[in-house]
């Protein structure tokens, strides 16, 4: 029977059309085509409708192929993937999933090495059997725990620039106006207050100290026998221009540091109270806040040893060195560049070879692989005897020890002149003092209480004939660009 369709005939109402065959099929169209039409979303423009009959995925093919199969093994057409080349015919199995996977191969010969422990999982299955892995040799073994060690290290010295950079080296919260002497309390403590003026004029160590070892974050169990926190209070003290606390902070930390162990009652030497000093900090600081100050304040140099028997060359790295200690024996024609290349390269005698267990006199080289934003120079006027050399050795304000860097080592290596250490007498009696620069650039005089404007050639003094102040200690602080 014909549908009826309305069709409008007038504004007052619709009538109806006629019924006719055409009519029918046309609607039989649209309703095919209604069903099958796939809806799109309009917010997406690459959108393609997929077929019903989709194809199955290879693996999926083959399995069903296999499946239809009998018994006996039979062969496969070829499979052809898009863009790339016929592959081989595969032999399939009874076996619904392994015999569509898994090509046969020749039974493997006697001859072949024994197993490595590799062949279940698959990663030998496409390796000749006729390559034998090559030995690894002693060398071959002895070259990849180098390489190892070497990346390891030069990780370690990524990190330790990481964390100098953390620190700031500004002179914020150190006015110049504070600068102050310090009273000696027993007249034999010239050695410490002088190193204090030294360390307080590099503005990295108060940063340090203020950020990283608050009074809250201590875990010493008596915060009152923690050497980093009675230095933060000296520090504190001092730049707040107030003698009188700095002078009860200074009574403290003498407490402080012979309960500790300090146990030089009467004159000592400034290089021995600040490798002393450091130690201290090691042992009662948490790992994670002594890195900071270990990254700014200390060398981690690679030694190596060249034998003139065998030519073997044996490398040491990442040899920590806090004080660059600098001999002024034998005399040397020049100035501190002159000695610090002996330093850096320089004889070995009696050295045994690793290689050839021989013993001769050969050559040891030093580099920096990571360079500290505040370096440390020992010029060492005394011998083991207790006798001082008074020999005058020039210098700049400018160090320069970038031509001692690795290859690794990309950071600036220039530094100018922060602090110098004097001392004048001899071993039976002297005295110390420091010559430092402040805030402002300008130059003092710090002899224990009192405190007198210099020039900077009063700090490049070499210790000239005729003069009893003589360089002993050198801090020079990074130049950052």
């Amino acid at each position: 029977m014909a549908r009826t369709y309305l069709k409008p005939q007038s504004p007052q109402g619709f009538g109806k059309f006629s019924p006719s065959f055409s009519s029918d099929k046309a609607y039989a169209r649209f309703q095919s085509k209604a069903h099958n039409t796939i809806l799109k979303n309009p917010h997406r423009k690459s959108e393609r409708p997929q077929p019903r009959n989709h194809p199955l995925p290879l693996r999926i093919k083959q399995i069903k192929m296999s499946t239809s199969a009998s018994p006996s093994t039979k062969r496969t057409r070829p499979i052809t993937d898009v863009g790339n080349h016929p592959t081989k015919h595969r032999r399939v199995s009874s076996d619904p999933i392994i015999g569509s996977c898994i090509r046969e191969r020749p039974a493997r010969c006697s001859s072949e090495p024994p197993a490595t422990g590799l062949e279940g999982c698959g990663i030998l299955e496409d390796v000749s059997s006729k390559c034998n892995p090559t030995p690894i040799t002693k060398d071959d073994k002895d070259h990849y725990l180098r390489r190892a060690k070497n990346f390891s290290h030069n990780w370690a010295n990524r990190r330790k620039r990481h964390l100098a950079k953390k620190v700031r080296s500004d002179w914020s919260g150190m006015p110049s106006s504070a600068q102050q002497g310090m009273k000696n309390l027993t007249g034999v403590l010239c050695y410490r207050h002088s190193l204090f003026q030294a360390i307080l004029h590099c503005p990295q160590v108060a940063h340090w100290l203020r950020t990283y070892h608050s009074e809250e974050s201590c875990l010493v169990d008596k915060q009152t026998s923690c050497t980093a926190c009675q230095l933060r209070t000296v520090i504190q003290a001092y730049w707040s221009g107030k003698p009188a606390e700095l002078t009860k902070a200074l009574e403290n930390i003498n407490k402080v540091f012979k309960t500790n162990g300090w146990s030089q009652s009467g004159q000592a030497d400034p290089d021995e109270q600040l490798t002393w000093l450091i130690g201290q900090m090691r042992e009662q600081l948490p790992q994670q806040i002594y890195a900071y100050l270990d990254a700014f304040i200390n060398f981690s140099l690679n030694s190596s040893t060249s034998c003139t028997k065998c030519g073997h060359v044996s490398t040491n790295f990442g040899e920590t060195e806090g004080v660059l200690s600098v001999e002024l024996l034998p005399r040397i024609n020049g100035d501190l560049s002159k000695y610090l290349n002996k330093y850096f390269s320089y004889s070995v005698e009696g050295y045994k070879c690793d290689e050839c267990k021989e013993t001769s006199d050969n050559r040891r080289s030093r580099l920096i692989s990571h360079s500290p934003d505040i370096v440390i120079l020992q010029m060492m006027r005394f011998d083991p005897m207790g006798r001082k050399d008074k020999h005058p050795v020039p210098f700049s304000s400018t160090l320069d020890l970038n031509a001692y860097r690795t290859s690794t080592n990309k950071a600036n290596s220039t530094y100018s002149l922060a602090a110098v250490v004097q001392h004048s007498g001899g071993t039976g009696g002297g005295h110390y003092r420091c010559v430092a620069r402040g805030k402002d650039q300008s130059w003092n005089i710090f002899d224990d209480a009192r405190v007198i404007r210099g020039k900077e050639s009063l700090a490049l003094d070499p210790g000239s004939k005729g003069k009893n102040w003589t360089p002993y200690l050198l801090f020079f602080q990074r130049e950052r660009k």
